[in-house]
């Protein structure tokens, strides 16, 4: 049985008539044959769970992608700042098999998933946007107790703020920059690695779409 379609002008039932696909936007219409009035066909009448759904799907959306922003942020924080400490002190460790294992953890692992999210998961942004916004994010972070909170001290002219915070660490803070950049370069190795999952999805969403139609379309026939 035909879902109950009225006309919201003067009344006449539309369920009988058959929508036709409008061309600019895709609308199933359906013209009242009374008044000329035209009414959009919808598949199901509308609910408050789906709704309910789709603001939760959001949500939860938005939840993931501010857990992975903050992780990635400290992740590389992390990273940056201990790499910055071992190139002021010119000894890195490498011949060390624990050392070796979380350069290849700090510099391989976390760049690649970086880049992959950066690439698939902020998607919607445009060109480079993402990649900027994230550096831009990590950078001033890297620079305060190298930088900046040595210059508020000689701004302020404090003696016992600036002896207690100390001059400014321009080896520390380049060696984090340098940690930065590599982590940034090496995180260019996700984008392929992203682009190849976001095609699945796409392809995963397409194909769930089609089989959600045909079985509309066979609900429709059977009816």
């Amino acid at each position: 049985m035909a879902i109950s379609h009225l006309c919201m002008t003067c009344g006449a039932d539309l369920a009988p008539i058959r929508a036709r696909r409008e061309e600019h936007y895709g609308l199933p219409l359906v013209l009242c044959p009374r008044c000329g009035t035209a009414a959009v066909r919808r598949q199901r009448p509308l609910r408050r769970w789906r709704a309910t759904r789709r603001l939760g799907i959001s949500l939860a959306a938005l939840l993931a992608q501010l857990a992975l922003l903050t992780g990635f942020i400290s992740l590389t924080i992390v990273v940056c700042v201990m790499f910055g400490e071992e190139m002021a002190r010119g000894h890195f460790g490498i011949d060390q098999p624990e050392t070796t294992v979380i350069l290849a953890l700090s510099f391989g692992l976390l760049p690649l998933g970086l880049g992959t999210w950066l690439t698939a998961g902020l998607r919607h942004w445009r060109g480079a946007a993402a990649w900027i916004t994230f550096a831009l994010l990590v950078l001033p972070m890297l620079s305060i107790d190298t930088l900046l909170l040595p210059w508020l001290a000689c701004l302020v002219n404090d003696a016992g703020f600036a002896a207690e915070v100390g001059p400014c660490r321009w080896d520390l803070w380049i060696g984090r920059v340098v940690a930065l950049a590599a982590i940034m370069g090496v995180a260019l190795l996700g984008i392929p690695v992203a682009m190849a999952l976001a095609f699945a999805h796409d392809r995963l969403r397409s194909g769930l779409r089609r089989a959600h139609r045909k079985h509309l379309g066979a609900r429709r026939i059977t009816a």
